[in-house]
């Protein structure tokens, strides 16, 4: 492919950073000649209505005996025509050549830029996605080159996406085959060790069954992680919605981790704003991105006494003055009021540089790979998927001393009490 577009670009002529177009040295040669034909015929047709002119005068007078004088003496205007007849015969020869060569020009100039849009279409046809045709001096023709100039942007940006994504492709599935093989090794060593050794007693029986089970659990979870998020990355993901009462709807999430933050220290705390708003969401996936957002801050909190929830209905007016200086303002979805959900603790803060990458796939904010704390590294990938096909937006900043995992959905005219 490569020698194929040196080829090309040897051959073409045609320049990438081409804005303006701008007619060549043949071009010239060639325009001025066909200018020359067409004013060549013109003058050709009319030295002949000339000659056929003073032919018929000629024949009128001697062969007929008419006279001018004669016969238009009685007509002031008649005869007076006749008097400046060259003069007006030479007027519309030089307005007749003015017209036609003047159109002859600009459909030759025409043609030949036609000539040239065709020349890098067939050009990016062959492999020049670097090409653009020059939209400045063309006319009529800048519409199209537009069109055309837009449509191998976009081919470039879907090509360069699936760069990116074969590459992270290529990145996750060595990431998660790590993540697999590490505990299927483990696994297959205390089962071999179970089948060859003859004076196991039952607690080691017991220790080893439990350690094979925790490895498998760990294996199933890091497999239907890898599952949720290629599914929650197609565009054709289905999004059940459903009117959701929040505040029930958190208290019942948050009620699963009771025993769990009691034993970690970390006080949980939920707060939204109005108490009987209804949001329309998809509950499955819901629950999904409040338990990962959770459950990281016990995994990766390290001393958060804390873990608000913190839920607040926004106008338009509002939401655009609280989002003035955010990154991840959403302006292209026409909403009636905006949902704000944040996840703040007090715990370990991230690095500014890691708060976006901790929503890639297999990240993690310390950068090992053999980190003791168990996961796939795609909860909040998952999360910002999921968010995503809720037409919203997920990220993390820190604020006032606490980290805050912030997620921002549009409430659309459906969602109504």
């Amino acid at each position: 492919m490569k020698s194929k577009n040196k080829d090309v670009k040897k051959t073409s002529g045609l320049k990438p950073s081409f804005s303006s177009f701008k007619l060549n040295r043949n071009d010239c040669v060639e325009l001025t000649i066909n200018l020359f034909i067409a004013a060549g015929t013109v003058s050709f047709v009319f030295l002949i209505l000339m000659f056929g002119y003073q032919q018929l005068l000629n024949f009128l007078t001697l062969n007929l005996g008419w006279t001018i004088k004669t016969n238009l003496k009685d007509s002031i205007i008649a005869y007076t025509l006749y008097n400046k007849s060259n003069q007006i015969l030479i007027g519309l020869y030089l307005v007749t050549l003015f017209v036609i060569v003047t159109f002859r020009y600009i459909h030759e100039r025409n043609r030949i830029i036609l000539r040239y849009i065709r020349k890098y279409i067939s050009a990016m046809a062959k492999g020049r996605y670097d090409l653009r045709i020059p939209t400045e001096g063309i006319g009529d023709y800048a519409t199209l080159s537009q069109d055309v100039n837009t449509l191998m942007d976009s081919i470039n940006q879907a090509f360069k996406e699936r760069d990116e994504t074969e590459k992270t492709k290529d990145e996750l599935m060595n990431n998660i085959g790590h993540d697999i093989r590490t505990p299927l090794t483990s696994i297959l060593g205390y089962l071999r060790l179970i089948r060859d050794s003859s004076d196991i007693t039952q607690e080691e029986l017991e220790s080893y069954l439990n350690t094979v089970y925790s490895k498998a659990k760990s294996m199933q979870e890091l497999i239907n992680d890898l599952f949720e998020y290629t599914s929650t990355q197609q565009t054709t993901a289905k999004v059940n919605k459903q009117p959701i009462a929040m505040q029930p709807f958190t208290e019942q999430v948050v009620a699963d981790f009771n025993l769990q933050s009691k034993q970690a220290g970390v006080e949980m705390i939920c707060q939204v704003s109005p108490s009987d708003l209804v949001l329309e969401i998809d509950p499955e996936k819901m629950v999904r991105v409040f338990n990962n957002f959770i459950t990281n801050t016990f995994k990766y909190g390290e001393n958060a006494t804390y873990q608000k929830i913190i839920i607040k209905e926004l106008t338009c007016q509002e939401y655009q003055a609280y989002t003035r200086y955010n990154q991840y303002r959403i302006e292209s979805i026409k909403a009636n009021n905006w949902v704000i959900i944040e996840f703040r603790n007090n715990g370990k803060l991230l690095k500014e540089e890691d708060l976006e990458r901790v929503f890639e796939r297999s990240y993690r904010a310390d950068s090992s790979r053999t980190s003791q704390r168990p996961g796939s590294g795609l909860g909040l990938a998952i999360v910002r998927n999921m968010v995503a096909l809720h037409q919203g937006v997920a990220y993390g900043i820190v604020e006032d001393q606490d980290l805050v995992f912030r997620v921002e959905i549009p409430k659309v005219k459906d969602d109504t009490h």
